[in-house]
């Protein structure tokens, strides 16, 4: 069984994943537990790095974690550990 919290977590690392290189994507999956590693090894080698604002990213959290405001999904992210992904580009 999947809590909201782990489900959160793996949500913003996908979204990471799809915002670095697949290099950095592939060492990052390296260091994690295996459930989350698992989950995240599928990395196109040949994909496009996609940029996002601080705003669309906490939207696209947002909508992933079905919560009500971006502000909800800001203090989820930073739980998670993934503050630096916040950062403007």
């Amino acid at each position: 069984m999947t809590f909201p919290a782990e489900s959160f977590t793996l949500a913003v690392f996908q979204e990471l994943r799809d915002r670095t290189t697949p290099k950095e994507a592939a060492d990052v999956a390296a260091q994690l537990p295996a459930p989350l590693k698992l989950r995240l090894d599928r990395v196109c080698k040949d994909r496009l790095v996609r940029r996002v604002r601080k705003q669309e990213f906490l939207g696209r959290m947002r909508h992933r974690g079905s919560l009500a405001e971006d502000a909800e999904a800001e203090v989820c992210v930073v739980s998670s550990g993934a503050q630096r992904a916040q950062r403007d580009g």
